[in-house]
Parts: C-alpha cells; sequence; structure tokens
C-alpha cells in the first residue's frame, strides 16, 4: 500500500514536470517558427507575423512585461504627483492602469498626473482617465470632483457641472466641488433651486468658517464675491473679495517668512553659526514684490538702449528674410517658415487669452501654451554667468550686446521645445479628427503664451513675432484682483499695492520694449479694439503676421480645444462689453490700488522713465501718505525731496 502511494505521487510530480517544461518550450517555439505567436494567450498580437508566425528576420524580440506591483506604483505615482514629476508619476500610474485595469486609484492618478502635467494637450486623457476611475468608483466624491475640474476647461461645460452637482451629491460640504459648481454657475440668469442651494451651502460654511481651512475659505470668499457680483449685490460682494485677497495674500507671506527662515538655517548651519537664524527680524523681500521687479526693471533698461528712429528703419528692412534664415539655421528639423515663436504678453487678465483662442482658429498658429522655456532659459544663463563678476544688468547688457554663443543656445533650445510643443499639437489635432499623425501640418506659428517673457523681449529669437495686449489700467487691476489663480506666478495679485506697482512697471517695460526692438517684430492690441471692433482688430494682427484674414477667429468661443486659464469658462461665450468698466461699481474698495499706481507712476517721473503721468488716475490728485511712509522700492531714490 505504501509503494502504491509513492508511486501516485511519482506520477504526479512526473506530470506536473512535463506540464512546466511544454510551458518553457512553447514560450520558445515561436522563435523557432513552430508555432504562430498569436495562439499563445498573453500576447499582443491580433494576426500571424512573417512567413509562417516566425518573427521577420531582424525584428526585435517581442518580451512579455511583468505586470507591475499595483500597490507599490500607486504610491509611487502619488510620490511623484507630490514632487510635482508629472511626467514620472504619468509613466507608473499609466502601466498600473494598463495591468490592472479594474483599479480605479491608477486610473485616478494617471488623470491627475496629465491634468498637471500635460497642459492642455492633457485635459482630454485625463477626463478620459477620470471617467472610467468613475465607472468603477461611482460613488467617490474624490474622482468626480477631480472629473468637473477636467471637463470644464473644454467646450462640455454642462457635462462638467452635472459631475460638480455629483461629487456634491455624495459630499455635500466638500468645498473643491462647491467651487467648480459655483464657476460654471451663471447667478445672473440662473435662479434655479440649485443655484440658489448652491449659495446657500457656500453662506452656510462660511458662518463656520472657524471650521474650514484657510485655504477653503479663501476658495468660498471667490465664490461668494462672483456669485453676489453677478447678482449685482455690489456692497456684500465687495466684502468677501477683501476679506478673501487678505487671507489668500496674508498666506503667500507667511510662507515668505517660512521660507526665508529655512534659508537662513540651512546657511547658518553651513556656516557653523550657533545663532538660531530662525529667530532673526530681518525683512523678507518678495522675489516678485515691486522692489525686485523694479531693480530688474532699472537693469534692463540699462541693458537695452532704445533705437534711434534711423535705426528703427534701417533694421525694419529685410529683417523678416534675415531673422527666418537664422531661426532656420538653429532648428533645421523644423521647415523653413514653420513653427516659429508668436508670443502673446501683457499683464494677466488683459485679454492675451481670448487672443489667443482667436488666433488659434487660423490654420496657420497652433494655440500653445504659457511655456517657460523662454524666460526661465534666460534667468538661469544670466545667474550662471554671475560668478564671473559683474552685476545682473552688465550680464544682461553682455547677452543683449552680441548674441554670445550662451544667447545663441539659448535661442536654439527655445526654438526645439517650441517646435515639438508645436508638431506634439498638431498631431493631436489630426488624431482628434480621425487622421493619422503623418497627416499633421505644424503652422507658421505656435504661441507662446507665458506673461513673464514680458520682461525678456530683448533676448527672444529676432524671428518671433511680439503681440503685446494692452487694456485700461484699472480694468485688468480689478481682473486681477477679483481672480483666484489656480497656479503660482500670480503672488502680486492678491495685495492692491503689490498690484498696483505690477501694472505700471510692466507697462513700462513693454513700451521700453518698443523703442528698443525692429518694428517687424512687436506691436500692440487693446482689449478694448478686439471687444468693440473684432474684425478690424484681427485684420490688423493678421496683416502684422502676414496671413490672411480667418473669418473663423471671430466664433472662437465655438472651438473645442481645452482652455486652462481663468478665462476657461468666459471664453467659451460670444464676445460682450459687460468686463469694461466693471471696477467703477467697486472704487471705494480698490483707493489702495488707485494710490499705489500713482506712486508708481512717481517713481518712473523720479528717474526719467515717465516725461507726463499717463493711465486712469493723475499723482498730483492723490494723497501722499505713501510718499511720507516711504513706500517706493529701496534703492529707488524713495521720495526724499
Amino acid at each position: 500500500k505504501g509503494r502504491g502511494e509513492v508511486e501516485k505521487r511519482r506520477k504526479a510530480w512526473l506530470w506536473v514536470a512535463v506540464g512546466l517544461a511544454g510551458v518553457v518550450l512553447a514560450s520558445y517555439l515561436p522563435e523557432l517558427g513552430v508555432v504562430p505567436s498569436w495562439l499563445l494567450p498573453g500576447t499582443s498580437d491580433s494576426q500571424p507575423t512573417g512567413s509562417g508566425g516566425a518573427r521577420p528576420r531582424g525584428a526585435p524580440k517581442k518580451t512579455r512585461r511583468k505586470p507591475v506591483n499595483l500597490d507599490r506604483s500607486l504610491e509611487r505615482s502619488a510620490r511623484a504627483i507630490q514632487q510635482r514629476d508629472y511626467e514620472g508619476a504619468a509613466k507608473v500610474a499609466g502601466k498600473a492602469a494598463e495591468d490592472h485595469p479594474d483599479s480605479w486609484p491608477a486610473w485616478l492618478n494617471l488623470g491627475i498626473a496629465r491634468r498637471l502635467g500635460d497642459g492642455a494637450l492633457g485635459v482630454e486623457p485625463a477626463v478620459a482617465a477620470f471617467k472610467r476611475a468613475a465607472e468603477l468608483e461611482p460613488k467617490s466624491p474624490d474622482i468626480h470632483a477631480y472629473l468637473a475640474s477636467a471637463l470644464s476647461c473644454t467646450s462640455r461645460l454642462h457635462e462638467a457641472k452635472s459631475a460638480a452637482f455629483k461629487a456634491l451629491s455624495l459630499s455635500p460640504d466638500r468645498v473643491d466641488a462647491l467651487v467648480i459648481a459655483s464657476r460654471l454657475t451663471n447667478f445672473t440668469d440662473d435662479s434655479s433651486a440649485a443655484s440658489e442651494a448652491l449659495m446657500d451651502k457656500i453662506s452656510r460654511l462660511l458662518a463656520a468658517s472657524e471650521n474650514l481651512t484657510v485655504a477653503e475659505e479663501t476658495h468660498l470668499r471667490f465664490a461668494m464675491f462672483k456669485a453676489l457680483d453677478q447678482q449685482e449685490k455690489f456692497s456684500s460682494a465687495s466684502e468677501h473679495l477683501s476679506t478673501a485677497n487678505g487671507l489668500r495674500s496674508a498666506a503667500i507671506f507667511a510662507q515668505l517668512q517660512v521660507n526665508a527662515a529655512a534659508e537662513r538655517m540651512v546657511a547658518s548651519a553651513a556656516n557653523g553659526d550657533d545663532q538660531d537664524p530662525s529667530e532673526e527680524d530681518e525683512e523678507v523681500l518678495a522675489p516678485w514684490g515691486k522692489e525686485s521687479i523694479a531693480a530688474l526693471m532699472l537693469e534692463l533698461i540699462q541693458g537695452f538702449p532704445p533705437l534711434s528712429e534711423e535705426a528703427k528703419a534701417e533694421a525694419a528692412q529685410g529683417h523678416p528674410e534675415v531673422s527666418e534664415a537664422y531661426c532656420h539655421r538653429l532648428q533645421p528639423a523644423a521647415s523653413p517658415g514653420h513653427g516659429l515663436p508668436l508670443l502673446l504678453v501683457g499683464l494677466p487678465r488683459s485679454g492675451s487669452t481670448l487672443l489667443q483662442q482667436m488666433l488659434a482658429a487660423h490654420p496657420e498658429i497652433q494655440a500653445g501654451d504659457e511655456y517657460t522655456f523662454l524666460a526661465s532659459d534666460i534667468q538661469d544663463t544670466i545667474h550662471r554667468r554671475l560668478p564671473e563678476g559683474g552685476t545682473v544688468g552688465e550680464q544682461i547688457e553682455s547677452l543683449s550686446s552680441d548674441l554670445d554663443a550662451a544667447g545663441e543656445q539659448i535661442h536654439k533650445k527655445y526654438l526645439k521645445q517650441l517646435f515639438d510643443e508645436g508638431s506634439a499639437e498638431a498631431a493631436y489635432k489630426a488624431l482628434s479628427q480621425g487622421k493619422s499623425t503623418a497627416e499633421a501640418k505644424l503652422g507658421k506659428y505656435v504661441i507662446d503664451k507665458q506673461m513673464s517673457n514680458a520682461w525678456w523681449l530683448g533676448l527672444a529669437p529676432p524671428c518671433a513675432k511680439i503681440v503685446v495686449v494692452e487694456r485700461s489700467d484699472m480694468d485688468v487691476g480689478f481682473s486681477n484682483f477679483k481672480t483666484h489663480f489656480s497656479s503660482s506666478g500670480y503672488e502680486f495679485s492678491y495685495n492692491q499695492t503689490e498690484l498696483g506697482w505690477r501694472i505700471v512697471l510692466t507697462n513700462r517695460m513693454l513700451a521700453w520694449w518698443k523703442d528698443v526692438l525692429p518694428p517687424p517684430m512687436i506691436t500692440t492690441v487693446r482689449y478694448e479694439d478686439i471687444v468693440e471692433a473684432p474684425e478690424a482688430t484681427l485684420r490688423t494682427v493678421f496683416s502684422f503676421l502676414g496671413l490672411p484674414f480667418a473669418p473663423e477667429s471671430l466664433e472662437f468661443h465655438s472651438r473645442e480645444a481645452a482652455i486652462t486659464s481663468a478665462s476657461a469658462v468666459q471664453l467659451r461665450r460670444p464676445l460682450t462689453q459687460t468686463h469694461m468698466d466693471h471696477w467703477q461699481h467697486y472704487a471705494s474698495a480698490l483707493e489702495e490700488l488707485m494710490r499705489s499706481m500713482a506712486v508708481a507712476r512717481g517713481f518712473l517721473l523720479y528717474h526719467g522713465l515717465l516725461e507726463e503721468v499717463e493711465g486712469d488716475f493723475d499723482l498730483s490728485q492723490q494723497g501722499t501718505e505713501e510718499e511720507d511712509n516711504d513706500d517706493g522700492p529701496a534703492g529707488a531714490g524713495a521720495w526724499e525731496g
């Protein structure tokens, strides 16, 4: 009996061994041309390849990737998102979603990474990922809130609103869903029970603000301002707006202090200093503050002297041909006259996104995005050269005077990045139209709408076309002050003093560039002209670009392309003049902004950079409190005498 049991076990193990050997052998048989690889489970081929199913000679071997560990991938992708490594997060989450298609967290992380990392081109992939996650986990308010946020950048605003209210049905006090729903609700026309319930919910949460974080209260007060403003309850709206900006500004400056203390601690430790640097009472100047921006403006003006009228006329002759040849030499991958930079610059909320959407309707213009390439590379190059000696202004002057190897390298890198981004957009557009990427056509221009480029136009490639978008000082100031931006770079907009200085200094810098650059490179468009006479204004811009007028540019609001700026919802509607002079309803709450702009203009007068006071307000009509308080930039001569 015992020998019989042993024999049974021996035979069983023998069959297991034969089975394992068969599996191993089968994995090699396709390489020998014996078994078609498409018959094996888990392969990606749907039909035989080559002759008799064998791998074609010279073709790479197909390897089956081992499925990724789901828990580890979710942890890695979440950590990468926190570290703002969105490309890495998308790769990890994408593999996890591919190997574990029923894992809603994998799809959620993939959507977040694509939305935050790929700009406008990442919106639709993010929507698809969030929708898949919602199918797998329909009761998650997080997923529906993310979906609503992504959809709000598309033309499908009703779908976005439904997703936001779905999130609220699952979690009634969810702040981000309330904010998105309020952005998508027109409180002027919509007096439905849903909109009234939305305002009641926000009011109830604000009444118990002690239970909210500072960020949550800030979001809700901006949302309440928007609702009350549309209902023309300006007094109540003004209170919420002032409180919201006060909270946001205080949080920004608190973080600035924390960062400065941390830097002092690191420096102290490196120097072997025993004193606690966090206890030092030291004034911290923000890199985006009026002192820093005023100093930068003076250094830029030093490095870029204006052209004489004779020099302008000489530079205008033959400039397009010479400049395009220069750029084609640096970027030979692009065919001549394609993928050239079209820079839209100005202050935030000046109408640049409106103009971008209009121009992007032209078949020869790619919509582009707000790329950081040019400004960051210029600043990095300048600061790398500082150890060689000299000031920032001298380095700027050196770069601008001879466009040495470093300057040419800046242009080469920028043109390559812009060409790649434009090509990717063209390919995406072709695929969305049911075409192949081989049919993708890169237009003559790719728009770069990065506002910080306004400070570095003197170092832009000579083949660039620059359109400066201007808007009434008070209109653009109020539009900034009432906007809760979703990204960094707008810290100045929540403080009226900083905002007033930024408006005046930016406008002066842009006016300076018009005296420095050849006329074929730069032109100006006013927001008011776009709104009041759109066709005539666009014809002028297209003529400047050397392009025929495109009638479809007037139907910008019908475009389905994603918009990720603060104007995303507004630009899905036809043009309206309701935003012009709207600041006058809040004039008493904007007195600090008016005084700040007047003092900033006085600063320009002091330095001989303004022949006469311009703009909405005259310095002589304003009080002198800020003069007495020495509110001018450090080292700017202040207001003595």
